[in-house]
Protein backbone atom coordinates (compact mmCIF):
# COMPACT_ATOMS: atom_id res chain seq x y z
CA UNK A 1 0.00 0.00 0.00
CA UNK A 2 2.62 2.02 0.83
CA UNK A 3 4.34 1.51 -2.63
CA UNK A 4 1.63 2.67 -4.06
CA UNK A 5 0.58 5.69 -2.76
CA UNK A 6 4.33 6.63 -3.53
CA UNK A 7 3.50 5.51 -7.18
CA UNK A 8 0.50 7.99 -7.36
CA UNK A 9 2.73 10.77 -5.62
CA UNK A 10 4.95 10.55 -8.38
CA UNK A 11 2.21 10.42 -11.37
CA UNK A 12 0.74 13.86 -9.79
CA UNK A 13 4.60 15.23 -9.17
CA UNK A 14 5.79 15.00 -12.97
CA UNK A 15 2.68 17.67 -13.72
CA UNK A 16 4.26 20.33 -11.32
CA UNK A 17 6.40 21.44 -14.09
CA UNK A 18 4.35 21.52 -16.76
CA UNK A 19 2.73 24.71 -16.02
CA UNK A 20 5.08 27.35 -16.69
CA UNK A 21 2.85 29.71 -18.91
CA UNK A 22 0.22 30.53 -15.34
CA UNK A 23 3.11 31.34 -13.41
CA UNK A 24 2.92 34.86 -14.23
CA UNK A 25 -0.77 34.90 -13.41
CA UNK A 26 0.10 32.77 -9.91
CA UNK A 27 2.66 35.60 -9.03
CA UNK A 28 0.12 38.13 -9.61
CA UNK A 29 -2.45 36.42 -7.16
CA UNK A 30 -3.03 37.42 -3.55
CA UNK A 31 -3.94 33.78 -2.30
CA UNK A 32 -0.83 32.05 -4.05
CA UNK A 33 0.48 31.06 -0.68
CA UNK A 34 -2.95 29.98 0.68
CA UNK A 35 -3.64 27.90 -2.78
CA UNK A 36 0.28 26.31 -2.56
CA UNK A 37 -1.27 25.74 1.47
CA UNK A 38 -4.31 23.59 -0.01
CA UNK A 39 -1.75 21.74 -2.69
CA UNK A 40 0.22 20.32 0.35
CA UNK A 41 -3.06 19.59 2.33
CA UNK A 42 -4.27 17.48 -1.19
CA UNK A 43 -0.78 15.60 -1.52
CA UNK A 44 -1.70 14.75 2.50
CA UNK A 45 -4.81 13.57 1.71
CA UNK A 46 -3.19 11.63 -1.32
CA UNK A 47 -0.95 10.13 1.29
CA UNK A 48 -3.82 8.95 3.24
CA UNK A 49 -5.44 7.56 -0.33
CA UNK A 50 -8.56 10.16 0.57
CA UNK A 51 -9.09 10.80 -3.19
CA UNK A 52 -12.03 12.61 -2.61
CA UNK A 53 -10.75 15.36 -0.03
CA UNK A 54 -7.34 15.24 -2.06
CA UNK A 55 -9.98 16.66 -5.47
CA UNK A 56 -11.36 19.26 -2.96
CA UNK A 57 -8.67 20.49 -1.96
CA UNK A 58 -7.01 20.89 -5.47
CA UNK A 59 -10.22 22.24 -6.51
CA UNK A 60 -9.78 25.08 -3.52
CA UNK A 61 -6.29 25.68 -4.79
CA UNK A 62 -7.69 26.76 -7.89
CA UNK A 63 -10.24 28.55 -6.93
CA UNK A 64 -7.43 30.92 -4.98
CA UNK A 65 -4.93 31.05 -8.20
CA UNK A 66 -6.12 29.25 -11.30
CA UNK A 67 -3.08 27.24 -12.24
CA UNK A 68 -3.41 24.33 -14.72
CA UNK A 69 -1.51 21.96 -12.72
CA UNK A 70 -4.33 22.16 -9.80
CA UNK A 71 -7.27 21.31 -12.35
CA UNK A 72 -5.25 18.89 -14.25
CA UNK A 73 -4.91 17.28 -10.65
CA UNK A 74 -8.26 17.51 -9.26
CA UNK A 75 -9.01 15.36 -12.26
CA UNK A 76 -6.81 12.80 -11.73
CA UNK A 77 -8.00 12.58 -8.17
CA UNK A 78 -11.77 12.37 -8.87
CA UNK A 79 -11.09 9.60 -11.48
CA UNK A 80 -9.06 7.62 -8.68
CA UNK A 81 -11.80 8.28 -5.96
CA UNK A 82 -14.43 6.54 -8.42
CA UNK A 83 -15.89 9.78 -9.88
CA UNK A 84 -15.69 9.56 -13.75
CA UNK A 85 -18.60 12.16 -14.05
CA UNK A 86 -16.54 14.71 -11.91
CA UNK A 87 -13.08 13.73 -13.57
CA UNK A 88 -14.61 14.54 -17.22
CA UNK A 89 -16.01 17.46 -16.26
CA UNK A 90 -12.65 19.03 -14.85
CA UNK A 91 -11.06 17.98 -17.82
CA UNK A 92 -13.63 19.53 -20.04
CA UNK A 93 -13.18 22.56 -17.84
CA UNK A 94 -9.20 22.56 -18.64
CA UNK A 95 -9.99 22.72 -22.31
CA UNK A 96 -12.07 25.13 -22.33
CA UNK A 97 -9.98 27.32 -19.89
CA UNK A 98 -6.27 26.58 -21.32
CA UNK A 99 -6.71 25.81 -24.57
CA UNK A 100 -3.26 25.18 -26.48
CA UNK A 101 -1.48 24.03 -23.04
CA UNK A 102 0.93 21.11 -23.51
CA UNK A 103 -1.30 18.76 -21.06
CA UNK A 104 -4.28 19.09 -23.68
CA UNK A 105 -3.00 15.59 -25.42
CA UNK A 106 -2.94 13.87 -22.11
CA UNK A 107 -6.48 15.34 -21.34
CA UNK A 108 -7.93 13.84 -24.64
CA UNK A 109 -6.28 10.47 -23.71
CA UNK A 110 -7.84 10.49 -20.05
CA UNK A 111 -11.56 11.52 -21.87
CA UNK A 112 -11.28 8.85 -23.99
CA UNK A 113 -10.72 6.22 -21.07
CA UNK A 114 -13.21 7.84 -19.09
CA UNK A 115 -15.62 7.65 -21.86
CA UNK A 116 -14.93 3.89 -22.39
CA UNK A 117 -14.99 3.21 -18.47
CA UNK A 118 -18.59 5.61 -18.25
CA UNK A 119 -19.99 3.05 -20.84
CA UNK A 120 -18.98 0.34 -19.28
CA UNK A 121 -19.20 1.08 -15.53
CA UNK A 122 -21.45 3.98 -15.38
CA UNK A 123 -20.26 7.77 -14.15
CA UNK A 124 -19.61 5.98 -10.58
CA UNK A 125 -19.41 7.29 -7.30
CA UNK A 126 -19.91 11.33 -6.43
CA UNK A 127 -17.46 13.27 -4.06
CA UNK A 128 -19.41 16.18 -2.61
CA UNK A 129 -17.49 19.81 -3.12
CA UNK A 130 -17.05 21.27 -0.17
CA UNK A 131 -13.76 23.25 1.60
CA UNK A 132 -11.23 21.01 3.18
CA UNK A 133 -10.11 22.84 6.51
CA UNK A 134 -7.58 20.09 7.71
CA UNK A 135 -5.25 17.38 6.96
CA UNK A 136 -5.38 13.95 7.71
CA UNK A 137 -2.85 14.34 10.66
CA UNK A 138 -4.41 17.42 11.90
CA UNK A 139 -7.54 16.19 11.62
CA UNK A 140 -7.62 13.65 14.95
CA UNK A 141 -5.48 16.42 17.05
CA UNK A 142 -8.25 19.19 17.08
CA UNK A 143 -10.98 17.22 18.81
CA UNK A 144 -11.67 18.74 21.67
CA UNK A 145 -10.80 16.03 24.95
CA UNK A 146 -13.42 14.33 26.48
CA UNK A 147 -15.25 15.84 29.64
CA UNK A 148 -14.09 14.24 32.96
CA UNK A 149 -17.14 12.58 34.74
CA UNK A 150 -17.86 14.02 37.67
CA UNK A 151 -17.87 11.86 41.26
CA UNK A 152 -21.41 10.80 42.22
CA UNK A 153 -23.55 13.08 44.31
CA UNK A 154 -25.12 11.84 47.74
CA UNK A 155 -28.75 12.59 47.31
CA UNK A 156 -30.08 14.85 49.68
CA UNK A 157 -32.58 14.70 52.72
CA UNK A 158 -35.91 16.95 51.67
CA UNK A 159 -38.97 17.24 53.48
CA UNK A 160 -41.34 16.24 50.87
CA UNK A 161 -43.93 19.41 50.44
CA UNK A 162 -47.84 19.24 50.10
CA UNK A 163 -49.56 18.85 46.99
CA UNK A 164 -49.93 21.56 44.29
CA UNK A 165 -53.09 22.98 42.83
CA UNK A 166 -54.21 21.91 40.13
CA UNK A 167 -52.56 24.18 37.32
CA UNK A 168 -53.63 24.71 33.83
CA UNK A 169 -51.45 22.27 31.99
CA UNK A 170 -48.77 24.08 30.35
CA UNK A 171 -48.95 24.96 26.35
CA UNK A 172 -47.04 22.01 24.46
CA UNK A 173 -44.37 23.34 22.50
CA UNK A 174 -44.98 24.02 18.81
CA UNK A 175 -42.82 21.96 15.97
CA UNK A 176 -43.01 23.19 12.42
CA UNK A 177 -42.19 21.12 9.62
CA UNK A 178 -39.43 22.36 7.22
CA UNK A 179 -40.79 25.49 6.31
CA UNK A 180 -41.70 27.07 2.78
CA UNK A 181 -37.97 28.44 2.28
CA UNK A 182 -36.60 25.06 3.12
CA UNK A 183 -38.44 23.53 0.73
CA UNK A 184 -37.79 26.35 -2.12
CA UNK A 185 -34.69 25.86 -1.67
CA UNK A 186 -35.08 21.76 -1.84
CA UNK A 187 -37.04 22.19 -5.17
CA UNK A 188 -34.96 24.72 -6.72
CA UNK A 189 -31.90 22.46 -5.70
CA UNK A 190 -33.50 19.15 -7.43
CA UNK A 191 -34.51 21.01 -10.87
CA UNK A 192 -30.75 22.50 -11.27
CA UNK A 193 -29.27 19.45 -10.46
CA UNK A 194 -31.22 17.49 -13.14
CA UNK A 195 -30.84 20.29 -15.34
CA UNK A 196 -27.13 20.33 -14.97
CA UNK A 197 -27.00 16.69 -15.20
CA UNK A 198 -28.81 16.86 -18.57
CA UNK A 199 -26.61 19.67 -20.10
CA UNK A 200 -23.31 17.87 -18.85
CA UNK A 201 -24.52 14.59 -20.36
CA UNK A 202 -25.43 16.48 -23.47
CA UNK A 203 -21.84 18.63 -23.59
CA UNK A 204 -19.98 15.76 -23.03
CA UNK A 205 -21.52 13.38 -25.44
CA UNK A 206 -21.27 16.06 -28.07
CA UNK A 207 -17.49 16.30 -27.08
CA UNK A 208 -16.77 12.61 -27.73
CA UNK A 209 -19.07 12.79 -30.67
CA UNK A 210 -16.10 15.03 -31.95
CA UNK A 211 -13.44 12.91 -30.91
CA UNK A 212 -14.87 9.76 -32.54
CA UNK A 213 -15.20 11.68 -35.80
CA UNK A 214 -12.01 13.02 -35.52
CA UNK A 215 -10.29 9.38 -35.34
CA UNK A 216 -12.38 8.57 -37.86
CA UNK A 217 -11.28 11.42 -40.40
CA UNK A 218 -7.39 10.75 -39.65
CA UNK A 219 -7.98 7.11 -40.02
CA UNK A 220 -9.49 7.86 -43.89
CA UNK A 221 -8.01 11.24 -44.86
CA UNK A 222 -9.55 10.73 -48.32
CA UNK A 223 -13.00 10.48 -47.11
CA UNK A 224 -14.23 14.13 -47.67
CA UNK A 225 -17.66 13.12 -46.43
CA UNK A 226 -16.01 12.60 -42.52
CA UNK A 227 -14.13 15.90 -42.84
CA UNK A 228 -16.86 17.76 -43.98
CA UNK A 229 -19.18 16.07 -40.83
CA UNK A 230 -16.51 17.02 -38.35
CA UNK A 231 -16.50 20.60 -39.48
CA UNK A 232 -20.78 20.34 -39.02
CA UNK A 233 -20.02 18.81 -35.80
CA UNK A 234 -17.32 21.62 -34.70
CA UNK A 235 -19.37 24.46 -35.65
CA UNK A 236 -22.31 22.92 -33.40
CA UNK A 237 -20.24 22.41 -31.09
CA UNK A 238 -18.96 25.72 -30.03
CA UNK A 239 -22.37 27.43 -30.91
CA UNK A 240 -24.71 25.06 -29.39
CA UNK A 241 -23.41 22.35 -27.16
CA UNK A 242 -20.34 23.88 -25.76
CA UNK A 243 -22.94 26.87 -24.05
CA UNK A 244 -24.40 23.80 -22.79
CA UNK A 245 -21.83 22.03 -21.21
CA UNK A 246 -20.97 25.45 -19.65
CA UNK A 247 -24.53 26.30 -18.51
CA UNK A 248 -24.96 22.55 -17.32
CA UNK A 249 -21.84 22.22 -15.17
CA UNK A 250 -23.04 25.76 -13.76
CA UNK A 251 -26.55 24.30 -12.80
CA UNK A 252 -25.53 21.19 -11.45
CA UNK A 253 -22.69 22.88 -9.24
CA UNK A 254 -25.73 25.13 -7.93
CA UNK A 255 -28.26 22.50 -7.86
CA UNK A 256 -25.56 20.74 -5.31
CA UNK A 257 -25.55 23.49 -3.64
CA UNK A 258 -28.78 24.42 -2.93
CA UNK A 259 -29.36 20.63 -1.99
CA UNK A 260 -26.72 20.67 0.57
CA UNK A 261 -28.20 24.01 2.01
CA UNK A 262 -31.59 23.10 1.98
CA UNK A 263 -30.71 19.31 3.76
CA UNK A 264 -28.46 21.35 6.17
CA UNK A 265 -31.59 23.70 7.12
CA UNK A 266 -33.96 20.95 7.31
CA UNK A 267 -31.51 18.56 9.75
CA UNK A 268 -31.27 21.83 11.50
CA UNK A 269 -34.70 22.39 12.37
CA UNK A 270 -35.73 20.83 15.70
CA UNK A 271 -37.67 18.03 15.32
CA UNK A 272 -40.41 15.70 17.85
Amino acid sequence: MKLFSFRVLLVFGLFAWLGPAQLSLAAETKNLKAAQADEQRAFDFIEAEDWCNATNSFLDAYEKAPIIDYLFNAAKAARLAGDRRQAMQLNIELLGQFPGSPLTAEVNKNNKELSDEMTQNGPGLTCPRKKTENSPASATTDAPPAPKPEPPQPAAQTVPNAPPADLPPAPAEATDGPDGLTIGVLTAGSVLTIAGIWGVYWGAASYMRGIEIFEDSEANPDDINLAAEYENHQVNYENRDRPILILGSGALAGGMMALGLGTWWFLSTPQE
